[in-house]
């Protein structure tokens, strides 16, 4: 028996509880790392005499950069097998989506946690907006400077790349190590399976063993052609999901794939004629076990002398979900205890705090955070939807500018007041600023953006057309908005 069914609904609602649940988590975790490294510039050291005085506001260190560069390793700690391969260049058998965890783990099959930790936690612990925010300060000399510092405003914007990427990458590299750790035998280290290129498996020889890797998905598994006894050919079809068929048309494609890699003796050519087959569209989807059964079935009509055999991962292997009802509980107590606590906090307190720790501002951050994430979560179905430019990702791009606009024209609004905001107001503004615009933007799923597009380069330049796009148009807008609002203002 594989892993249970899920109605669409409760599939939703999943996903909507661990995105909101990990986005407060990466809010909280941000706002108190901001006070950690900065709170001591900002302060002095009598407020907080424990704490290091790294980073600031009015620095090229900005007071995001240390959650920016933990979410893009986090990130890179949560990369899946395939991305590992693709931009690490090392084979790895088995796949996974998580490579961090065991590949028995019914985690690697759950996608409401998968969001929740990579779109929800890392997305809203790192920023894109306030890091625009700030350098954008420095260049125009807003408040509190009144003087620019475009040197530094223009090294905040490099390191915070370099810092990030680099974050990305040690990530990845850890993951890989506990991959190799989890998966022995299922590491091939880069140059050792003599065949250039990016794709992580290495073609089959002629003389395979009795079953040796086609191809595969982390939902499908992996299908194995070989020579079995007596010349015949040997099919294994592993799938880790028990969903009903949905599109029969994924089941022929899938079968006819099989089917002609037993047409012949199961050679070299064989394995390429399956292989281009499955290229050509049956793993575009997750195939479900009724299109492995389809497959196998056809197998048999079009190879009767061949050994045709569908494995299906039981529960056993692929582990039993009482995982998904644990992360599901933790998600729902997380969210529940600091949505509470966020309103009495922001409902209570009417005077300024003295700490960042216990600003009413945060607590409005937190309650915000969910929105800003979820709306980012939607927009990035937009990416890749440019007819001429399949490549762009919109969504990300749209949500990171969005982010920022909403940024300048706050700070903007509160260079041009007349006066003192109450505390009340300049807390809702503070909390829409740090919560909303914060999870609503994000540099973790930037750098894995990045990364990838680099991949052909010089073939193709599109990841430093898209460094480029995303980080000269916020400073054009930050400039338009913000810069225009300081300087008539003097």
């Amino acid at each position: 028996m594989g892993l249970p069914a899920r109605h669409p609904f409760v599939a939703q609602l999943q996903t909507l509880l661990h995105l909101a649940a990990w986005c407060q988590v990466g809010v909280i975790l941000r706002i108190e790392l901001d006070a950690l490294f900065g709170g001591a510039c900002a302060t002095g050291a009598s407020a907080y005499g424990w704490a290091p005085c790294v980073t600031s506001s009015t620095g090229a260190l900005f007071a995001d950069l240390p959650p920016n560069a933990l979410g893009s390793f986090v990130m890179g700690m949560l990369a899946s097998s395939d991305v590992l391969s693709k931009h690490l260049g090392h084979a790895l058998a088995d796949e996974a989506p998580l490579a961090a965890l065991p590949r028995g783990s019914s985690l690697q099959v759950y996608t409401a946690f998968q969001i929740g930790v990579r779109t929800g936690f890392c997305g809203s612990l790192t920023t894109f907006s306030s890091w625009m925010m700030q350098a954008v300060v420095l260049m125009v000399g807003g408040h509190p400077l009144g003087y620019s510092k475009w040197v530094e405003g223009l090294f905040s914007l490099a390191l915070n790349v370099w810092v990030c990427m680099a974050a990305l990458v040690t990530g990845q590299h850890m993951c890989l190590m506990i991959y190799h750790w989890l998966n022995p035998g299922a590491f091939t280290a880069r140059g050792e399976y003599g065949w250039r290129g990016s794709i992580a498996k290495p073609p089959p020889s002629p003389a395979a063993a009795p079953s040796s890797p086609l191809l595969g998905t982390p939902s499908l598994g992996r299908i194995s052609v070989g020579r079995g006894a007596g010349g015949s050919g040997t099919v294994v079809v592993e799938d880790r999901r028990a969903s009903s068929i949905k599109n029969p048309e994924e089941a022929r494609q899938q079968a006819a794939a099989v089917a002609a890699a037993l047409a012949g003796p199961a050679d070299g050519a064989a394995l390429e004629r399956a292989a281009s087959l499955v290229r050509a569209g049956s793993l575009r989807r997750a195939s479900p076990v009724a299109a492995a059964a389809a497959a196998a079935e056809k197998a048999e009509g079009a190879a009767p002398s061949a050994e045709v055999e569908l494995v299906v991962l039981e529960e056993e292997e692929v582990g039993y979900p009482l995982a998904w009802w644990v992360a599901d509980a933790l998600s729902l107590a997380a969210l529940a205890l600091l949505t509470v606590g966020s309103i009495y906090w922001a409902a209570t307190k009417t005077t300024a705090a003295s700490s960042p720790f216990a600003n009413s501002g945060a607590a409005i951050a937190i309650l915000l955070g969910p929105p800003g994430a979820l709306l980012r979560f939607r927009l990035s179905r937009y990416n890749g939807s440019l007819k001429a430019l399949k490549w762009f990702p919109l969504g990300t791009f749209a949500a990171n500018m969005i982010a920022c606009v909403v940024d300048y024209a706050i700070r903007a609004g509160l260079e041009r007041a007349p006066q003192q905001l109450p505390f009340t107001h300049e807390a809702l503004l503070t909390g829409i600023m740090l919560g909303f615009c914060g999870s609503l933007s994000t540099v973790s799923t930037w750098v894995v953006e990045l990364q990838l597009l680099m991949l052909n380069f010089p073939a193709h330049r599109r990841g430093y057309i898209y460094l480029g796009a995303s980080i000269a148009t916020p400073v054009l807008l930050g400039v338009v908005i913000y810069g225009v609002a300081v300087w008539t203002g003097r």
